[in-house]
């Protein structure tokens, strides 16, 4: 365990599982090696399933003795087993299945073995464990998804799902489409072959109707298909009995409203002319007029005062001001209507 964490998973995150039937000396033994690394323990129950399923985390089991069930559903990405008996063999790797990406055992006398699935039923043999032979978790953990060995993968499809998967009948009826891309991109380096449907036989995309499936998922329910590549939609149902692969499509939904017409010209001159408007114009003009009004009140009275004293003398000092006034007025009248029109 000590040549475990310092190698290949020393950058890594992990999830360690104790099995309740390891002696007391060795989980202290075990503990006193990982106390330096970053790590979560759990203890394996009778009922032992690796129910966590973060896919930055390396899952390490020690294990002394078989368990029915090892992994359920979501199924862990990497795992790794550790056997502290002779009872545990290899042949545990078969229970495990296929959904876990990065898998290894270690047998108790330091044998190294993982599952192909693509090119053998059987666990196969890396070799036997050294930290100097298996440097790195990718090393040890065989990535068994990077080769497919020439395997046939046959496919549930209905070309009637633009732009994924349709038909293009300018190049003599076969399927065209984004998933088609995709798969033709895939299948040289993974090295792998497909076929394709053209439509389900019930014309259904896939519905649970009476406790089974119907349509495309009915045929990868039943085994008939591996997978398909059609664009369907999650549902609780269907993320319940199969596996989502990521999207590789977002769609965007928009409300499309109808623009405002344009209004007619002739309104230009009277549409300033807003209730604000009003209420600026008359909170501003009543006062100025009032004030005007006294203003010149007062100038006529001392113009009348002026030519009853000295004749015909006028006070043009005074009179002066009736055009600023009045210059005031206009201007409180302007000012709210050039800012209602910009």
């Amino acid at each position: 365990m000590g040549e475990m964490v310092s190698g290949p998973v020393q950058n890594a995150s992990f999830i360690l599982h104790l099995d309740p039937t390891l002696p007391e000396e060795v989980q202290r033994a075990v503990l006193q090696e990982i106390r330096h690394m970053p790590h979560l323990i759990l203890t394996l129950g009778h009922n032992f399933s690796f129910w966590i399923s973060q896919h930055n985390y390396i899952h390490i089991a020690l294990l002394t003795k078989k368990h029915p069930k090892l992994v359920s559903y979501p199924p862990p990405r990497s795992l790794l087993l550790l056997a502290l008996d002779s009872e545990v063999d290899a042949s545990l790797l078969t229970e495990v299945g296929n959904s876990v990406k990065n898998l290894a055992f270690i047998s108790a006398k330091g044998t190294v073995y993982t599952l192909l699935p693509f090119y053998s039923p059987r666990p196969v043999m890396l070799g036997h464990w050294h930290s100097r032979h298996f440097p790195l978790w990718d090393i040890l953990s065989k990535n068994r998804l990077r080769h497919f060995h020439h395997h046939a993968f046959h496919l549930a499809g209905w070309n009637a799902d633009r732009p994924f998967l349709y038909r293009n009948d300018y190049n003599g009826g076969i399927h065209a489409g984004v998933a088609v891309e995709i798969l033709n991109s895939l299948s040289r380096p993974l090295n792998f072959t497909y076929t394709l449907t053209k439509e389900p036989p019930d014309l259904e995309w896939g519905n649970f109707i009476n406790g089974t499936w119907t349509g495309l998922l009915g045929m990868v329910d039943r085994g008939d298909k591996n997978f398909t590549v059609n664009s369907l939609y999650p549902s609780t149902e269907r993320h319940r009995d199969f596996e989502l692969s990521p999207p590789c499509w977002a769609d965007g939904y928009a409300a499309f409203l109808l623009r405002p017409r344009p209004l007619p010209a002739w309104s230009n001159m009277h549409r300033p002319f807003t209730l604000p408007v009003w209420g600026a114009f008359l909170t501003i003009m009543v006062p100025a007029y009032l004030f005007l009004y006294l203003e010149v009140s007062t100038v006529t009275n001392s113009l009348t005062n002026v030519s009853v004293h000295n004749g015909n003398a006028f006070n043009l000092e005074r009179l002066s001001s009736i055009p600023s006034l009045y210059s005031l007025g206009s201007c409180c009248i302007l000012y709210p209507l050039n800012f209602q029109c910009h």
